[in-house]
């Protein structure tokens, strides 16, 4: 999602207490291969730079929000 300025800038806005990563979609890429779960990594490292914050927090945001979609309120 972020290998173009049109997804950057998209990706940008979102507020990341709605924000899920996810790798393994059919359609992505990591380079030149498909994408795998394994490849989360980057992609919250990715996210931390565009938000100018620590990885480790994006990586606890993201938890935080799985948690709140998966658990009943």
């Amino acid at each position: 999602m972020l290998g173009s300025e049109r997804h950057v800038s998209s990706t940008a806005v979102i507020p990341l207490d709605r924000l899920l990563t996810e790798t393994d979609g059919p359609f992505t890429k990591t380079g030149e291969r498909p994408s795998r779960p394994a490849d989360v990594g980057l992609m919250v490292e990715a996210l931390g730079w565009l938000h100018g914050m620590a990885a480790s927090a994006v990586a606890a945001a993201t938890r935080a929000n799985l948690r709140a979609l998966l658990e009943p309120p």
